[in-house]
């Protein structure tokens, strides 16, 4: 079967039952567990082989917006959750879905437990990597005013990147509790654990999170405010009016993976990062190349696309807390910047 262009749903649906924007799109998809099971009008004894086969791949790809959703925010690279969306697929093509009685935790299962796998593999990769690694940027177009949409931190860089410490057990089962709304006796069956042991796996996460990642502002009036002063403030060389807009123990994550200049580590405190952005605004405007800007959608929140000569050099994304940016996230792998290519 062909692996059609996936549909993006964006939060049809909150945790609270509360309906929200829904917009379909050819970009790869984060979702809530709000796909809930569809049921067959035709019984299936009843069914030709060739409605079944229909019905198979019917009910796949009604599920595929939550398995890519699930995968993406396990693995943090939009072509490895395409992968394991389709091996999914192969698993269920393989099998006799007659006795499956919940096509939609089968699903997640099979999906879950590859991601796994593929994470403990991908760990030993990013091991070597040169310097900070950072998520695959999750592109979204959207038609709505930017002022309609809704930030979403589950697929936030800056959550993304704290869950990287986690180990992949207690990603899953974060992931499946507070984004998916997963009860633990649902994912003690996917994980193979007891619920007890998954109520812990769910509580070690969240206090790493807590630990590593303060409270995320939700306003994206205020995000962009904030990225258009910072913007201004380099351009201008203004190293206190940057300082202004710092958080006092604010960082910064560049990841260039050695393809690009970049810092090879975190950098901390408003000092340095102030300083970082003046001098390497002075170094591009003295390289005389031609610079532009986009506001950019992505990663559930407001961006800033860098283009140098019409070509994507840098993405920028903010964490926001307090009314100061908290965290820089800035990819500069060519590799990563690909999907903003004009």
């Amino acid at each position: 079967m062909s692996n059609p262009p996936i549909a993006l749903v964006y939060s049809p649906e909150d945790r609270n039952g509360k309906k929200t924007r829904s917009r379909h799109r050819r970009r790869p998809c984060f979702v809530s567990n709000s796909v809930k099971a569809k049921t067959h009008s035709t019984p299936r004894a009843h069914q030709s082989p060739f409605a079944r086969e229909n019905s198979r791949a019917a009910t796949f790809e009604s599920y595929r917006a939550l398995l890519q959703g699930i995968a993406y925010r396990m693995l943090g690279s939009v072509a490895e959750a395409e992968d394991i969306v389709q091996e999914t697929y192969l698993k269920w093509d393989q099998t006799d879905t007659q006795t499956i009685a919940n096509a939609r935790a089968w699903l997640v299962t099979v999906c879950s437990r590859l991601s796994i796998d593929r994470l403990k593999s991908a760990r030993a990769r990013r091991e070597r990597y040169v310097g900070p690694w950072l998520p695959e940027p999750l592109l979204v177009e959207e038609s709505s005013p930017a002022d309609q949409l809704a930030i979403d931190d589950s697929v936030s860089t800056a959550l993304l990147y704290t869950l990287e410490r986690l180990s992949p057990a207690e990603r899953a089962a974060f992931l499946l509790h507070d984004v998916f709304s997963y009860g633990y006796e649902e994912i003690a069956s996917i994980l193979d654990k007891t619920p007890a042991a998954c109520r812990k796996l769910v509580s070690r996460a969240r206090a790493a999170a807590r630990e590593r990642k303060p409270k995320f502002e939700t306003d994206p009036q205020l995000h962009r405010r904030l990225m258009e002063s910072f913007l201004d403030a380099a351009r201008q060389g203004d190293l206190a009016a940057l300082e202004s807009l710092l958080a006092q123990d604010a960082t910064l994550v560049s990841d260039g993976g050695g393809k690009a200049f970049a810092a090879r580590k975190v950098l901390q405190g408003v000092a340095i990062i102030s300083k970082f952005f003046v001098t390497t605004s002075k170094q591009a405007a003295q390289s005389g190349n031609v610079y532009a800007h986009r506001p950019t959608w992505y990663n559930g929140a407001p961006g800033l696309i860098i283009y140098e000569n019409e070509i994507p050099v840098s993405a920028i994304n903010i964490h926001v807390s307090e009314n100061r940016i908290q965290g820089f996230f800035i990819h500069r792998n060519p590799d990563k910047l690909a999907t903003f290519a004009r």
